[in-house]
């Protein structure tokens, strides 16, 4: 009998600070009964969403995801303006906006995770590829396209980081939330 598959994602974390600070802003302005917070150890970009692969591949995608990566610059980011998806009067996600510092070295990081995924046999589903808008997710609401409240698409987070590495994450959900497990990191070690 073979393991389930894993639920998988590579993504871009942020480092631990700025998570934290982020989570915390958010938190303010979010009443809890209302909606559910991503946990600041969770936070991500997610470049490439995977979906169900078989537990024996994830060796073969982390080995190419190393390759893909080492020879990229880390992109260079800054949390933007906060927003809602669809739309802020019914959301279903609430998020923090990323901009590049230095262009181009995001798109190249994802195009490096999605060409080391094709190199193994694997690519995301044709939903997931189209939709890609660099975002760092904040919280859900609990009832359906419940209004963004003013005070969070109010908040101007700022402040700059490097994405060091790109993650290779199983999702997984436990006591009501979802938790993300790292299964590889693949650093871009390329001159910045």
């Amino acid at each position: 009998m073979s393991a389930a598959p894993a639920r998988v994602f590579v993504a871009l974390a942020l480092p631990a600070e700025r998570a934290a600070a982020l989570a915390a802003a958010a938190a303010e302005t979010l009443p809890a009964a209302a909606f559910r917070l991503a946990r600041a150890d969770g936070l991500h970009l997610t470049l490439v969403f995977l979906g169900d692969v078989a537990r024996p591949r994830l060796a073969e995608l982390a080995r190419a995801l190393e390759e893909a990566a080492a020879p990229l610059a880390p992109p260079e980011l800054e949390l933007a303006a906060t927003g809602a998806f669809p739309a802020a009067r019914a959301a279903r996600v609430l998020w923090a906006g990323v901009r590049e510092r230095v262009p181009g070295r995001l798109a190249a990081a994802r195009a490096g995770v999605l060409a080391a995924c094709a190199r193994v046999g694997l690519a995301p589903p044709a939903s997931e590829e189209a939709r890609f808008h660099p975002h760092v997710t904040l919280a859900r609401p609990r009832r359906p396209e419940t209004a963004a409240p003013a005070a969070f698409l109010a908040l101007a987070p700022t402040g700059p980081f490097v994405a060091e590495a790109a993650v290779l994450f199983e999702s997984t959900r436990g006591a009501g939330a979802q938790h993300y497990l790292p299964l590889a990191r693949a650093g871009f070690r390329g001159i910045s």
